[in-house]
């Protein structure tokens, strides 16, 4: 069982502060599909020759293929991202965030 995190951080939580708040320590979480807007899903066919991306982390080698190869059988590109370099990632992920707001406002 793999508890795959698909949404985009809220002020200073993500699902890894908020397991270890928790006291849970499963190491069988993967942070994926949150790198991909509503708008992109809608407007990508599924016989479209260009496949979406989306980042795959986690703290499991063995949970990050399987969310990876499940990403690619749902038609995406995946992109296995090192743990080390999980708070980038996080933070690329909050530029998405603020741009969805920004335009959201000036419409």
């Amino acid at each position: 069982c793999v508890l795959v995190d698909a949404t985009n951080r809220t002020g200073t939580k993500d699902l890894k502060d908020t397991l270890a708040a928790l006291n849970i320590t499963s190491d069988h979480w993967v942070k994926a599909f949150n790198d991909t807007g509503a708008i992109q899903e809608m407007q990508n066919s599924l016989n479209s020759k260009m496949k979406l991306t989306t980042s795959v982390c986690g703290p499991s080698d063995q949970c990050v293929k399987k969310i990876a190869a499940l990403a690619k059988y749902l038609g995406y590109s995946p992109t296995v991202v090192p743990i080390d370099q999980y708070k980038c990632l996080q933070s690329c992920q909050d530029n998405i965030g603020w741009e969805w707001m920004h335009a959201t406002t000036a419409m």
